[in-house]
């Protein structure tokens, strides 16, 4: 078996008090984004782009329904891309970012 070239992004996890970012293989994604999250993921529409790349974003599947705080710093960069009043939705609890070249980001 050949020796597969490890494709690096970042990802990156933001809460209300704290933006951390952190190199991960394309392989790892899922995992470190349901560690980070704490829960299954859904992707949040529309946050197609984190500072100048595309990228895709990813919400906890179920933070509503477990109550998590409404992440205002989330909230406020998913709405300078898909803005109010269409947007009346908000974020809660962590948000994970996913972002890197066009060969990471083709294999996600």
């Amino acid at each position: 078996m050949a020796n597969r070239k490890k494709i690096v992004g970042t990802m990156v996890v933001v809460t209300n008090g704290a933006i951390t970012g952190q190199a991960v293989e394309v392989r790892d994604v899922a995992r470190e984004a349901h560690r980070a999250l704490g829960d299954y993921f859904e992707g949040v529409p529309f946050f197609y782009e984190y500072k100048g790349k595309r990228c895709f974003a990813f919400v906890g599947e179920n933070g509503k329904g477990r109550g998590l705080p409404r992440n205002e710093k989330a909230t406020a960069m998913w709405h300078l891309l898909f803005p109010p009043p269409r947007n009346q939705d908000y974020i809660v609890g962590p948000m994970v970012i996913v972002y890197g070249d066009d060969a990471f980001m083709s294999e996600l």
